[in-house]
C-alpha cells in the first residue's frame, strides 16, 4: 500500500516542512521527500575547425535518436514497467487506541475514555422512528432522483471511455503490426541491393585482374 501526500510550504529556516497525506501514518512507513531547486547550466559552444571536409555547407553534425528512428522506421521501445496499470490499494486496519492506565490516571475526566458496555436492547433514540413531512419527502425524493441521474450519466461515461479506449488499442495494435511488416520488406529490398552492389563490384574487380594477367603474359 502506498500513502501518497505532499509537501504545503516550509515550517522555519532548518529544513523543517508541513505535509499532508491521504491516510494515517504508522511506525512502519517510509516517507520519501523529493525536492526541486532551479539550477541554472554553464554557457558552453564548441566550434568546428576542420575543413578537411569536400564540402564545408554540408557538414552535419551527429544526428538524434528520434531522426534516426524516423529514418530507419524503428519503432520507439516500450517497456511493460513504464505502461499504466490500475492502483489497487487494500483497507489498512489499525489496531484500536490504547492508553496506559497511568496516563488515563492523570487526564482530565472529559478526556478520558468511558468504558460503555453494549446493551441487548436498542435505546430511545435508536427505536423512534423519524416521520418526515410533506414537503421533506418531496425534497429527499428529488434528491434521490438527482443522485439517480448523476450516477447513470457517469456510468455512460465511463462506458463510452471504455470503448473508445478499446477501439484505439485496436487501431494502434493495427498501425505497429502494418509498420513492421513494411520495415521488414524495406530491410529485405535494401538487403538485395547490397548484396548485387557487392556481387557487381566483385565482378568488376575480377575482370580488372584478368585483364592485367593478359597484358603481363604479352
Amino acid at each position: 500500500v502506498v500513502n501518497t501526500g505532499g509537501a504545503s510550504r516550509g515550517a522555519g529556516p532548518d529544513g523543517a516542512f508541513r505535509a499532508t497525506f491521504e491516510d494515517k501514518i504508522r511506525m512502519s512507513d517510509i516517507i520519501f521527500l523529493r525536492t526541486w531547486t532551479r539550477v541554472m547550466p554553464e554557457k558552453y559552444y564548441n566550434p568546428v575547425t576542420s575543413l578537411l571536409e569536400k564540402s564545408p555547407e554540408e557538414w552535419k553534425g551527429i544526428r538524434p535518436i528520434r531522426d534516426i528512428r524516423r529514418q530507419e522506421q524503428v519503432p520507439i521501445p516500450q517497456k511493460k514497467d513504464s505502461e499504466y496499470r490500475d492502483i489497487v490499494r487494500e483497507p489498512v486496519k489499525f489496531a484500536p487506541l490504547r492508553i496506559p492506565k497511568k496516563l488515563q490516571a492523570d487526564l482530565p475526566f472529559k478526556s478520558k475514555p468511558k468504558d460503555e458496555r453494549k446493551r441487548r436492547r436498542p435505546t430511545m433514540e435508536q427505536r423512534r422512528k423519524v416521520v418526515m413531512e410533506p414537503e421533506e419527502k418531496k425534497a429527499v425524493a428529488l434528491i434521490q432522483a438527482m443522485n439517480t441521474m448523476v450516477n447513470e450519466k457517469a456510468k455512460r461515461r465511463k462506458e463510452s471511455e471504455a470503448k473508445r479506449k478499446k477501439a484505439r488499442d485496436k487501431k494502434l495494435a493495427k498501425e505497429a503490426e502494418k509498420f513492421v511488416e513494411g520495415n521488414k520488406e524495406k530491410r529485405k529490398a535494401r538487403y538485395v541491393a547490397q548484396a548485387r552492389e557487392q556481387a557487381k563490384r566483385q565482378r568488376l574487380a575480377e575482370k580488372r585482374g584478368g585483364k592485367g594477367k593478359r597484358d603481363a603474359d604479352d
